[in-house]
């Protein structure tokens, strides 16, 4: 587990850890962008969002992307786990 800085720093995470599931964080700048340079280079991992923010438009941008899940950082563990 790690924490990142920015969004673009995720897909460098990725490449060193060779993660099953990442959870991006919604509110750095071009999230989009990292979950789908992570989704191209490792299709196998499994993206999803966390975010302060679970509004309409939020989900909607990020179910559009193809993205496994957009999860609340309100919720519980146990139900970002079963997003994903």
């Amino acid at each position: 587990m790690w924490n990142a800085s920015t969004a673009a720093d995720e897909p460098r995470r990725a490449e060193v850890s060779s993660p099953d599931v990442m959870a991006i964080d919604a509110d750095l700048p071009e999230p989009l962008v990292a979950a789908a340079t992570v989704a191209d280079r490792w299709p196998s991992v499994e993206v999803g969002a966390l975010s302060a923010a679970a509004d309409d438009d939020s989900v909607v941008a990020w179910t559009e992307a193809g993205r496994n899940s957009f999860v609340s950082r309100d919720s519980s563990p146990g139900n970002f786990r079963e997003a994903i």
